[in-house]
């Protein structure tokens, strides 16, 4: 009979000791997760903030936590955050500028050409500001310009300009007064199994914006044909 008594007082102190951690909630989403562990209440209310985050879009989600046992006031627990949050970083817009990039475009004049002598091809470009209004080109890089030289039958390429050099990894900016011309030349020594007949040049500059308005791709290119006797 004291055994049976001793038993339902062990029983009774685990139910009071059981209803003082905490309610499960049956009605859970069955995605949220619960965390189990040992904690002090001071522990818990520290666990609980939600810190400042800054200018960024919140929205509900789970948050996951792990509250380590003190062995001065441990007790066990079940905790489920009531407010749960979800940080989203939001798209940076780029700053475009409201004025027509085709007027720019218009007021430079692009020419290439090229010419074979003695093995050698000679490329050379220009570009000519024609209008009233100093025009500013920025390159990605140390390189200005591109050249391509390929088969007219095959396409294989044969020469690449910008293939075998190693430009800097820095802005570069050129400013084009109202009528100025800049100009600039690249020679081409022929591989000396270079078979004769015709071959196609492209010759391109390399601006990424025009007055500090971006250009996807570039609108100074020329193509032309040369003979290889």
């Amino acid at each position: 009979m004291k055994v049976r008594n001793m038993n339902f007082l062990v029983f009774v102190l685990m139910v009071v000791t059981l209803s003082s951690c905490g309610k499960i909630d049956r009605g859970a989403d069955e995605n949220q997760k619960l965390d189990f562990g040992y904690a002090s209440s001071e522990e818990i209310k520290h666990h609980l903030k939600i810190h400042e985050l800054g200018p960024k879009e919140i929205k509900g989600g789970p948050i996951k936590f792990f509250v380590k046992p003190e062995p001065s006031e441990a007790r066990p627990i079940i905790v489920k955050p009531e407010k749960t949050i979800r940080v989203i970083n939001l798209p940076v817009k780029e700053k475009t500028d409201s004025k027509d990039i085709e007027p720019l475009i218009r007021q430079l004049k692009f020419t290439a050409a090229a010419s074979t002598k003695n093995h050698q091809t000679y490329f050379e470009m220009e570009i000519k500001n024609t209008g009233n209004e100093v025009i500013e080109l920025e390159y990605g890089s140390s390189q200005k310009f591109d050249i391509i030289v390929s088969g007219s039958d095959t396409g294989k390429k044969l020469y690449h300009f910008s293939q075998d050099r190693v430009f800097l990894t820095v802005i570069t900016h050129e400013m084009i007064s109202p009528g100025e011309t800049i100009t600039w030349r690249d020679t081409w020594p022929h591989p000396e199994l270079l078979e004769s007949g015709n071959y196609e040049v492209t010759m391109m500059l390399t601006p990424g914006k025009i007055n500090q308005q971006r250009i996807l791709n570039t609108p100074f290119v020329k193509q032309t044909t040369i003979s290889i006797p």
